[in-house]
């Protein structure tokens, strides 16, 4: 019994020399003639045992076409094979990266696999994967698309049909490979995240952690997680994600360690900072070095890059170096103000008050799902905002900031976010955008008071509740204009009504529809005020 290693610089090992000088496309057998109990799977190898007059081919691409309709087709890729029997195959998988040697290996035990090898192929073609009795085939169909810079395959695999061979190796690229293995194991696994990424567990207590952690997309076909603890002299974490709390505050102080989550689809990671004192929240912040300053009306300590734990007294500068911070807070602070602070990079806390960070210029990203109230005035590095709960909100001259969703918001400020394009404020009945010059639509179906002067490439807003309305220097259409007018006429009192629809392209009065026109007149004619371009 030979060995058959089909290594390129092995070229004599096989007996089909002739062809050894072209290029493999892949690898052909049929699932019945292999030993699986005989399966060696390493990062760039695959070996195994065929079975007693088995059949295994090498696939060139050398213009020869050995396949007939009961094998797999291509289109535009000419092949030539040969047959080996009762021997031993070895072959390469060194085109794949070796880090995904892991997940490859992983999936080729659980006996489903397709490996694709980086060469440009373009045809179609019935797929049968290694390991699967039984191969998937294409839609007939489904062309494959390999065109385009990153050789990528967008198919159909429909149904199981046993007709086919069941060991095929596709020659494409890493994207196609991880696109078709998405196809047959399932919806893979994107991300997962998990609502508690903070806690307070005091001594002899847990948390059902696992049970929160939330899979994108939620359809995720294995939602498998393995979790770790950073110190377990801290806390545990179990395979189910429950928390147990071994510290005690009471002789230890203030411990805190990160338990995580890992996706066993992916590794994909989540985590939760678990501080042991139920009263105290902690969130942790990348600080550029200085004074640190806070002002709140309960107890918060600072825990320094170095570890050392230091209780602050509000608004008194403590001197701490650049690196990672943590703050630990009691939750029974109403309100926290880290105005002006060289926070670098995210703030993400639960803190359920009035969290105040004006002026942190280096702030990129703000997540604050349990804050009632949030000030983030001037954060001019601000990409990204989350406050799903403020019912105040204020981020007036965050010139980053792109969009903006303040569902619970019912007064919202966010005047000079020169590069907000999308803006959402359903409940908000006051509402200050002005000087937000990149804003388009505009819909503000709760303001009674609302200001959009200067945003110069406003052209549509609805406000059927406004009665104070200020949309100077816009770009409003008269179409928009009639839609404003005609929700304004079924307000209660017209005479409370102050409109100024003047200055910058708003649609001048010439353009408006007569009804428009009469709209504005019985406003003005209740007492009420209209202002615009004749």
């Amino acid at each position: 019994m030979q060995l058959c290693d089909l290594m390129e610089n092995n070229v004599n090992s096989c007996s089909d020399k002739a062809h050894k000088g072209y290029r493999p496309v892949g690898y052909w057998a049929k699932h019945s003639d292999i030993d699986w109990s005989t399966v060696i799977y390493d990062e760039n190898l695959v070996e195994f045992q065929l079975k007693e007059s088995a059949l295994f081919k090498e696939i060139y691409d050398n213009s020869v076409m050995p396949f007939d309709g009961s094998y797999p087709y291509f289109t535009q890729t000419s092949t030539h094979g040969y047959t080996l029997s009762n021997d031993r195959v070895k072959f390469p998988l060194k085109r794949f990266d070796p880090a995904n040697a892991e997940l490859i290996g992983a999936l080729a035990k659980g006996t489903r696999i397709v490996i694709i090898l980086e060469q440009y192929i373009n045809g179609s073609a019935r797929f049968c994967v290694f390991g699967l009795s039984g191969g998937l085939r294409l839609s007939e169909e489904t062309a494959l698309d390999m065109s385009g810079d990153d050789k990528t395959i967008e198919v159909d695999l429909v149904d199981v049909n046993t007709n086919y061979p069941n060991l095929f190796l596709w020659a494409g690229s890493e994207a196609a490979t991880l696109l078709l293995l998405e196809s047959m194991t399932g919806v893979r696994v994107q991300s997962i995240d998990n609502p508690y990424f903070e806690l307070g567990v005091s001594y002899g207590s847990s948390f059902d952690w696992g049970n929160n952690i939330e899979f994108i997309p939620a359809n995720a076909t294995d939602k498998r997680l393995t979790y770790s603890s950073s110190d377990p002299t801290i806390a545990t974490v179990n395979n189910s994600g429950d928390i147990d709390m071994l510290s005690n505050y009471a002789d230890d102080g203030f411990k805190f360690c990160t338990i995580k989550a890992t996706s066993v689809d992916g590794g994909k990671t989540t985590e939760c900072l678990v501080v042991n004192n139920a009263d105290f929240g902690i969130f942790k912040f990348n600080f550029g070095g200085g004074d640190f300053t806070a002002e709140f009306d309960e107890t918060c300590h600072l825990v320094k890059p170095n570890g050392d734990i230091v209780a602050l007294t509000s608004d008194v500068a403590e001197p701490c170096p650049a690196g990672v911070c943590h703050l630990i807070y009691e939750k029974t602070n109403t309100s926290i103000n880290l105005d002006g602070m060289p926070i670098i990079g995210e703030l993400k806390t639960l803190f359920g008050g009035s969290l105040s960070c004006n002026g942190c210029t280096s702030l990129t990203a703000l997540s604050a799902p349990m804050a009632t109230y949030l000030e983030c005035y001037g954060c001019t590095s601000l990409t990204a905002l989350s406050a799903p709960m403020a019912t105040e909100l204020y981020c007036s001259g965050c010139t980053s900031l792109t969009a903006l969703s303040a569902p619970m918001a019912n007064s919202l400020d966010c005047y000079g976010c020169t590069s907000l394009t999308a803006l959402s404020a359903p409940m908000a009945s006051i509402l200050y955008c002005y000087n937000c010059t990149s804003l388009t639509p505009l819909s503000a179906p709760m303001a009674t008071e609302l200001n959009c002067s200067g945003c110069t490439s406003l052209t549509t807003l609805s406000a059927p509740m406004a009665s104070t309305l200020d949309c100077g220097g816009s770009a409003l259409t008269a179409t928009s204009i009639a839609s404003i007018l005609a929700d304004a006429v079924l307000l209660q009192d017209l005479s409370n009504i102050s409109f100024n629809l003047s200055g910058g392209t708003n649609a001048p009065i010439g353009t408006w529809s007569a009804q428009a026109v009469a709209d504005k007149n019985v406003i003005i004619g209740e007492g009420g005020t209209v202002m615009y371009n004749e």
